[in-house]
């Protein structure tokens, strides 16, 4: 189902599943990041839901974003928890091992990779973002860059919100690198509801 006028990337509380019928398929990245084949064919068979919760912290006003990846195919889940502020910080997150990872609010114009620029519903200088009227404004992408400590990889990551067949929804562009390698993917991700 695509994304509601009333969510958007600073109010994107929710319950999100993979629509793999207009995604790349994952596949590629998941091998390249060192996941097994057994573990990787579960994955494909399984559905993968998000359920993400946004809050600013009182003190701050620093934005922060947790994602609820639901447990598949056996293998347990695990939250995945941003901090807007692109400080390094190190978790141990579950399929991936130990990683330190920086987020933060980002413009289209801020993007030197070409992939990870293009097709996103917003433009930089304040354009309509949605047909219910929300306005572009600084940072409405998210900027995830995550460095395996466990194995040889780097993940670049942009959420936003992208047009596919005259719908919107949540998308996430991925590019994972090794020194020898590199692979990208156009996640999209169906609303199935309030979180």
């Amino acid at each position: 189902m695509a994304a509601p006028a009333s969510v958007s990337m600073k109010k994107i509380d929710g319950v999100y599943a993979m629509n793999r019928t207009i995604s790349d398929d994952p596949d590629p990245i998941l091998a390249l990041q060192g996941i097994s084949w057994l573990v990787r064919k579960a994955i494909a068979i399984a559905p993968v839901s998000l359920v993400m919760k946004q809050y600013d912290d009182p003190t701050t006003g620093v934005t922060h974003l947790d994602t609820e990846q639901r447990g598949v195919a056996g293998i347990k889940g695990w939250v995945e928890a941003r901090t807007l502020d692109f400080q390094e910080r190190e978790a141990d997150n579950g399929l991936f091992g130990k990683v330190r990872s920086q987020s933060r609010w980002v413009k289209v114009g801020e993007i030197e990779d070409d992939f990870l620029k293009e097709g996103w519903l917003v433009t930089d200088d304040d354009a309509p973002l949605t047909e219910g009227g929300d306005k572009a404004g600084p940072g409405d992408l998210l900027h995830s860059h995550v460095v395996s400590l466990q194995a040889d990889w780097v993940a670049e990551q942009i959420w936003g919100f992208s047009e596919v067949d005259g719908k919107r929804y949540h998308t996430r562009l991925v590019v994972v690198s090794t020194p020898k390698e590199r692979v990208q993917a156009k996640l999209v991700y169906d609303y199935t509801g309030e979180s």
